[in-house]
């Protein structure tokens, strides 16, 4: 490598001809050397030459004839004679270097041709540094820090974070701040060589920043249990988690530290099981959402939901009273806690001291009755509750069940079995009659069935009045007539009732009989008398119990 020399061509007698060569300058930014060049004949020996007695065929540099020839004449002292001279510009290869040829020819008078050649590498002219390696050696949610080398000195560095649309100095702490979170960049590196003042772009190097601590997943938990949050904190940042109720917007669970991946433990303690309930004392479910906080900064996730446990926030309620409202049936009865169908009314009575009891933050909302077919509802007190339900229409062993319910819509059922009678209103059997279907003596017959409403082996029932009365058919009645009865183990029979009625007319009967807890009627009737045998006003003909068995003719045969 070099920045001159010389080449000499053969010898003609005592001379020879010569190029001499130098870098003149070197042009970076073109990546080419200007050569400066002279061309002439050196002589030796008081060599002498005249007219037209030396030519200088050529000389030709990298591949271009730099002078194509021309004759000279009348040299005659030893040493160099320049015959030509110039510049040349050489462009080097794209890393800097360059080997160049040069050769030159010449003739002397009586002397054949004569040429030289040779070449040299030239200065290599300074390029682009190469960027050996480029990496991200740092990060954070806002800044990376570039690790980069380079073959060659460099005196400034850019940045790119847009695949090169723009660039910015790196600073020379190699840091790149003022990044967001959570984004993926294309960087490049571009560098400039100190001598050569050269920029050299790097491949393009995807990178993401770190995002800030942040819950990534939630689940849906019972009270009691713990959510379970899965918190992204790669870089172990000291952070404050909650739960948030979407119903209230009440925190119902804390955690502050620095853990990367799932936190539960502290959604289960006694305090944040206490804030889960109270946050929802309407429903047994509600809905929640995490909330990371860092530096200021707010991630979220949601929606879970959470559930109580109905067996721990259900009310308590175990006893209530009930009674015969119907102060008559329990005149007959002497016991308003034995029910006599079709009469008695359910009372239900709830004592302030046995109200419902609710837990968790409930509260009370209302007491659901049915027995029977009887349903109804009645909103909570604190004081005592007393209400009249309605009849029982059934009999036997039936339940009467109460059951208390707290703003949740949970429960607890109180029953009790009561004792209903079965009860119907008097049997009545009447029949009414006249002697042979004819005469005017009518007998009513009455006999039947009542209820007897046994209690401990005591009837509590009775009948109290049988009594009649009648009337021609459509007529007006007459007045009222007891009847003298008999009673044996629920069943009855009355004395017969025997009258004179008219038989040229039909009556009416009616019977009313009465026990303790009411009465019942029935009718009767009878028709006109009809004879046995009978024969019509007209003498055309004859009837026995009231069936036509003749007709004839009279015949006057006097």
């Amino acid at each position: 490598m070099a920045n001159s020399g010389r080449i000499e061509t053969g010898t003609l007698k005592n001379s020879k001809f010569y190029l001499n060569w130098q870098v003149a300058s070197q042009n970076i930014a073109g990546n080419y050397t200007t050569l400066n060049w002279q061309a002439g004949l050196n002589i030796s020996n008081n060599d002498k030459w005249y007219s037209n007695a030396i030519k200088l065929n050529s000389v030709v540099i990298n591949g271009t004839t730099v002078y194509g020839g021309g004759t000279f004449s009348n040299l005659t002292t030893n040493g160099d004679h320049q015959l030509a001279s110039g510049s040349i510009d050489i462009p080097h290869d794209s890393d800097g270097n360059k080997y160049f040829g040069a050769s030159l020819s010449g003739w002397l008078y009586g002397y054949s041709d004569t040429s030289g050649s040779g070449g040299d590498w030239l200065p290599t002219i300074p390029r682009y540094a190469n960027i050996t390696s480029f990496s991200v050696s740092k990060r954070d949610e806002t800044s990376v820090k570039f690790n980069f080398s380079v073959d060659a000195t460099c005196d400034f560095a850019w940045y790119s974070t847009n695949n090169g649309s723009s660039w910015a100095n790196l600073p020379t702490s190699n840091i790149i701040t003022g990044l967001s979170p959570n984004t993926s960049y294309n960087f490049k590196l571009r560098v400039r060589r100190s001598d050569s003042q050269l920029t050299t772009d790097s491949g393009t190097y995807t990178q993401s920043t770190y995002d800030y601590p942040k819950p990534i997943s939630i689940n849906d938990f019972y009270i009691g249990d713990g959510a379970t949050v899965r918190v992204n904190n790669p870089l172990g940042r000291t952070y404050t988690l909650e739960l948030i109720s979407n119903n209230d917007n009440s925190v119902i669970g804390t955690y502050t530290g620095a853990f990367n991946g799932d936190v539960n433990a502290e959604f289960k303690t006694a305090e944040a099981i206490d804030k889960q309930y109270k946050s929802i004392p309407n429903s047994n479910t509600g809905t929640y959402y995490a909330k990371v906080t860092y530096s200021g900064h707010v991630k979220t996730k949601g929606n879970g939901t959470y559930t109580t446990k109905t067996a721990e926030c259900s009310p308590t309620f175990t006893n209530f009273n009930y009674k015969d409202s119907n102060t008559d049936i329990v005149t007959v009865t002497g016991n308003d806690q034995i029910f006599v169908k079709g009469y008695s009314k359910l009372y239900i009575t709830i004592p302030s001291a046995n109200k419902m009891t609710t837990q968790k933050y409930a509260t009370p909302n209302k007491y659901v009755i049915n027995c029977d077919t009887l349903n109804g509802d009645i909103n909570y007190s604190a004081s005592d509750i007393n209400t009249e339900v309605g009849t029982i229409v059934n009999s036997g062993t039936l339940r009467a069940n109460v059951r208390a319910y707290d703003s949740r819509n949970n429960s607890a059922l109180a029953y009790k079995d009561i004792t209903v009678l079965d009860y119907a209103k008097p049997v009545i059997n009447v029949s009414a009659s006249r002697l042979n279907d004819f005469e005017n003596e009518t007998t009513v017959k009455v006999t039947g069935t009542y209820s007897r409403l046994t209690i401990n082996n005591i009837d509590k029932n009775t009948i109290t009045n049988v009594k009649y009365r009648y009337r021609e058919t459509g007529g007006t009645w007459s007045n009222w007539s007891n009847i003298t009865t008999t009673l044996n183990n629920g069943n009855y029979t009355c004395s017969d009732v025997i009258l004179s009625l008219d038989n040229t007319k039909s009556f009416e009967f009616e019977v009313q009989v009465t026990d303790n807890i009411d009465n019942n009627t029935n009718t009767a009737s009878v028709d006109i008398g009809q004879a046995i045998f009978f024969i019509s006003t007209n003498n055309k003909a004859c009837y026995i119990n009231g069936q036509e068995i003749l007709q004839y003719d009279v015949v006057d045969t006097w």
